[in-house]
């Protein structure tokens, strides 16, 4: 070797050094998002690789970066000495105790919950593909799928949670496209015809991908004038017992027990009368008679 190649390799190993040296290990905070604790495991875990940690100081560091409840939790059990069959199986004090809190800080997922919630998420206005498929995969890992049918049932509901119809449609096609000459069609098939769909769409001057019916039927709705009620001035109201313009209850309407002249029925007079012997257009109520006739 060189002695120019021999130095950058010394320069890159301390450069390396010196990152590892500067790199904290992370603390673990509880909250409510369940995954929280799977992340901060799998972060720990590089940074163990990275220190090159003893096996012998991994639980005792681990317990200083948790949160003070893992360390409690931990604390107040009594852990018994490993058993042989334990130490053959390359079981350690850090990992049994890993997988004792992580049973206490990780809920369990009832899979069909899951599936219902894989089902029925929809993708977000103005949000990318991409990020729609990592929501769902994010909830597929829980849904305890058959591996044999697990890409099939992210694949259908990607394609069911799309929020652009032209986009489903166009993954539906290349579906029947390959049905036809027996091809399979995976979900990086239909992945991929949705970007092609998306891509066309703004070449063809679609400044948004995605469609918004909902909101473009609510725009046009709220652009239409508001309906309001017309009165007319010239519209004449009268009573219609006994055709007075007064005012008044039935109960003290005059028309109350006299007998109809046109119809010969009681509570009303004959000028208001709705029988077809009686022309009522004849009435004017511009000219009513006497409260009291009954005409």
């Amino acid at each position: 070797m060189s002695k120019n190649a021999t130095s950058a390799s010394a320069e890159g190993n301390l450069a390396n050094s010196c990152l590892a040296l500067t790199i904290q290990p992370p603390k673990f905070a509880e909250t409510e998002d369940p995954e929280s604790f799977s992340i901060w495991i799998q972060q720990f875990q590089r940074f163990l690789r990275l220190k090159k940690v003893n096996e012998t100081d991994k639980l005792d560091l681990f317990l200083l970066c948790a949160c003070p409840k893992a360390a409690k939790l931990y604390d107040e059990l009594t852990w018994p000495a490993l058993t042989p069959a334990q130490v053959a199986s390359e079981m350690t004090e850090y990992k049994t105790a890993v997988h004792y809190l992580k049973s206490r800080f990780v809920k369990e997922r009832n899979s069909l919950s899951e599936r219902v919630k894989l089902l029925r998420k929809s993708q977000l206005p103005h949000q990318s593909l991409r990020d729609y498929l990592s929501e769902l995969r994010s909830i597929a890992k829980y849904c305890d799928y058959p591996a044999s049918f697990a890409d099939e049932a992210l694949r259908d509901a990607f394609t069911v949670g799309l929020a652009n119809d032209d986009i489903r449609h166009a993954v539906c096609r290349e579906y029947e496209a390959a049905r036809r000459v027996d091809k399979p069609f995976s979900l990086a098939d239909a992945v991929s015809a949705a970007e092609l769909e998306e891509q066309a769409r703004l070449l063809a001057g679609h400044n948004s991908p995605i469609s918004q019916p909902s909101i473009a039927v609510t725009q046009k709705a709220a652009s239409r004038p508001p309906k309001t009620k017309v009165s007319f001035p010239g519209k004449l109201t009268y009573c219609y017992w006994c055709g007075s313009r007064q005012k008044h209850g039935k109960n003290a309407c005059p028309a109350r027990g006299k007998t109809c002249r046109n119809c010969q029925k009681e509570g009303h007079f004959a000028k208001v009368c709705r029988s077809s012997r009686y022309l009522l257009t004849a009435f004017h109520v511009s000219q009513p008679d006497s409260l009291g006739g009954n005409t």
